[in-house]
C-alpha cells in the first residue's frame, strides 16, 4: 500500500486520473527501474485472472532514495504474502556446519591439551514459529566429531577390562603420540529469537548418542616403530550438551557449547568435562 501511494503521488505530474488500487493475491508483479522513473505491472489477481494493472512514475534525483525504498516495500509486501500460508512446522536441512576448539575442564591427567571439533548441527530439522516476533523452536538431527591429543607425558593403551587407560611414557621410547576420538549423532532442541537488527540469539540442549569412540598410540624404540589401535571402548552412550549461539542473518554465527557429562563410564577412562567455542556457517 505504501508503495502504491508513493507511485501514485509521483505519477501526479504526468497523469491526472491517479488513484489507489488495491490488488488481492496478484499472480505476477514486475517492477522496472530506469534513470527516468519506474514502471509497476501487475498481472492477474484473485477475482480476475485476466486483470492487468500498470503504473508509471518519473523520479527526480532528490527523491530517488525514498522512491526506491517505497517500491521495495511494495514488492516485499506482495511477494512475501504466500509465506503466511507456509506449513507450520517447516523443514530445513544441511545447515549449521561448525568448527571450533574443545577445552577440557575438571580433567584427569593426560586430558590437558585443547582439542578440536567439527560437525553439522542440523543435517535435517523441523522448526515451529511460536510468534510473529521472530520466535522459533526447532528439533534436528546432526553429527559431531571431536579429537584430543594426550599430554602430560602419558601414553594411551587398552586396559584388561576394555578401558582407555593412560600410563607414563617409558624412558627408552620417543616420538610417542596418543589420541582420543569420538563420533556422535546429535539431536539439538533449540529456541531461537530475533534480536536487534539482523542478529539472532539461540539457546538449547543437545542429546548426544556417542556411537564410536577410539584411540591411537604410536611410538619408537631404538629403530622400531610401534602403533596401537584402541577400539571397543566403554564410553557413555548418551550424554547431553548445552548450546548458545549468536548469529547474523542466516549466514554466520559464534557458538559456545558446554559438555558437563564425562565421556567415559567410571573406571573405564579418564574423566573430564569440556566447553567448546567456535563458528558455524549456514546459521
Amino acid at each position: 500500500m505504501l508503495g502504491l501511494l508513493a507511485v501514485s503521488a509521483t505519477a501526479g505530474a504526468t497523469e491526472k486520473t491517479d488513484s489507489v488500487t488495491i490488488i488481492t493475491s496478484p499472480t505476477i508483479i514486475t517492477i522496472k527501474n530506469t534513470d527516468s522513473g519506474s514502471t509497476i505491472t501487475v498481472t492477474g489477481c484473485k477475482e480476475n485472472p485476466n486483470f492487468r494493472f500498470k503504473s508509471e512514475s518519473t523520479s527526480a534525483s532528490s527523491s530517488d532514495g525514498l522512491e526506491a525504498e517505497s517500491l521495495w516495500a511494495f514488492n516485499e509486501r506482495f511477494t512475501n504474502r504466500p509465506n503466511k500460508k507456509k506449513r507450520n512446522p517447516s523443514a530445513d536441512g544441511f545447515c549449521d556446519f561448525y568448527a571450533g576448539a574443545v577445552i577440557p575442564s575438571d580433567a584427569d591427567a593426560g586430558i590437558s591439551r585443547v582439542g578440536w571439533e567439527i560437525g553439522m548441527l542440523n543435517v535435517a530439522k523441523l522448526q515451529w514459529r511460536l510468534s510473529n516476533c521472530g520466535t522459533e523452536i526447532s528439533l534436528g538431527i546432526g553429527w559431531d566429531y571431536r579429537h584430543f591429543t594426550i599430554g602430560d607425558g602419558l601414553r594411551a593403551y587398552r586396559g584388561s577390562n576394555g578401558s582407555y587407560d593412560l600410563s607414563p611414557i617409558p624412558d627408552d621410547d620417543y616420538n610417542s603420540k596418543s589420541t582420543l576420538r569420538n563420533f556422535a549423532v546429535q539431536f539439538p532442541l533449540a529456541l531461537r529469537q530475533k534480536i536487534s537488527g539482523k542478529f539472532t540469539l539461540e539457546v538449547g540442549g543437545i542429546a548426544m548418542i556417542n556411537s564410536y569412540t577410539t584411540g591411537n598410540s604410536s611410538w619408537r624404540t631404538d629403530d622400531t616403530s610401534s602403533k596401537l589401535h584402541i577400539k571397543n571402548l566403554h564410553q557413555r552412550i548418551l550424554t547431553a550438551d548445552i548450546l548458545a549461539r549468536i548469529g547474523w542473518r542466516n549466514t554466520f554465527a559464534f557458538y559456545f557449547r558446554y559438555s558437563p557429562i564425562p565421556q567415559f563410564k567410571n573406571s573405564f577412562g579418564p574423566q573430564y568435562k569440556s566447553f567448546s567455542v567456535g563458528a558455524s556457517l549456514g546459521f
